[in-house]
């Protein structure tokens, strides 16, 4: 902290935000099926994170968190998983008000195991965090991600695939 404290001075910048860098974006993080990695990530990975931002007088932007396929194939559990990461993010935007950290926002991504991969539940994932957090919350934009669109190919090109692949 205190070395990009004095950078800032002898260059004239300011950190506005800090990224997390956290591991891959297939991670489970806020949204694993064990409780104890979820509060473990939310505990020694994102509140010191967050704790630093504040610190350096900036906010944090992040990506932590997916969906597994058996989430994905049931609307049910789905819905429990959204609220995992509901919640969770919800905790962590109440922490980083009261440490003082600047906003908080969740990277958008590019497929349905990577919430929010839409427009809309961009939008909504944005507003209930901000209803039960009591403060906004933001997303950050990954304009390399407009390049990608996820289409469900049928299954008779995925069984064509498979064959191929073992001829």
């Amino acid at each position: 902290i205190q070395e990009v404290k004095k950078s800032e001075e002898i260059y004239g910048v300011k950190v506005a935000n800090l990224y997390s860098g956290h591991g891959t974006y297939c991670t489970l993080g806020l949204t694993h099926t064990d409780k104890r990695i979820r509060r473990r990530m939310i505990e020694y990975w994102f509140k010191p994170l967050i704790r630093t931002a504040a610190a350096l007088n900036a906010g944090v932007g992040f990506f932590a968190h997916a969906f597994s396929e058996a989430v994905l194939e049931d609307k049910y559990v789905y819905a429990e998983y959204m609220e995992l990461l509901y919640s969770g993010l919800a905790e962590l935007n109440e922490y980083a008000k009261q440490v003082g950290c600047g906003k908080l926002g969740v990277e958008q991504m590019y497929s349905p195991h990577q919430v929010p991969w839409r427009i809309d539940e961009t939008k909504s994932l944005m507003k209930e965090v901000k209803k039960r957090s009591g403060d906004d919350f933001y997303f950050t934009e990954d304009v390399g991600h407009h390049h990608v669109k996820f289409v469900m190919p049928p299954n008779n090109e995925i069984e064509k695939a498979l064959t191929a692949k073992t001829s």
